[in-house]
């Protein structure tokens, strides 16, 4: 039988490799935070600081600090909401879609890698295990 603290340890194991093999082909100037940041702001809306530290369960000053570094790539533009001076509103600029979508291509390179060690039945029935207790 198959623990749970063996489980945690192998789904540990198996993110830490895809994101290893995914930060060594991203470029310097971008992280998987940049990624996942990018991500879910060109998904919602022009969401406010605060929704992306809360997305990213991170300190507000520390989304901050990744929302900077984007606007300073020319990656995410920043504007003032239009009923509320003190809310931020963030979007994706074209540059940022670009990187986004790298991102997402080398992210994805990652998972293959290590989904090829899989036959093709087990990469279905993989998927189908994922599926169901993800649901």
């Amino acid at each position: 039988m198959f623990s749970s603290e063996d489980l945690v340890g192998t789904l540990l194991a198996f993110m830490d490799a895809v994101r290893t093999t995914a930060q060594n082909a991203l470029p310097e100037s971008c992280s998987l935070m940049h990624v996942k940041t990018l991500d879910f702001i060109s998904r919602t809306k022009e969401p406010s600081m605060s929704a992306v530290a809360e997305f990213l369960k991170i300190t507000s000053p520390g989304a901050t600090m990744v929302v900077d570094k984007l606007v300073e790539n020319g990656e995410l533009a920043r504007e003032a909401d239009t009923a509320d001076r003190r809310v931020v509103r963030l979007s994706v600029t074209a540059k940022g879609h670009k990187a986004l979508e790298r991102g997402r291509e080398i992210i994805t390179g990652g998972l293959n890698e290590r989904l090829a060690k899989l036959s093709k039945a087990e990469q279905k029935e993989f998927r189908q295990l994922l599926q169901k207790i993800t649901a």
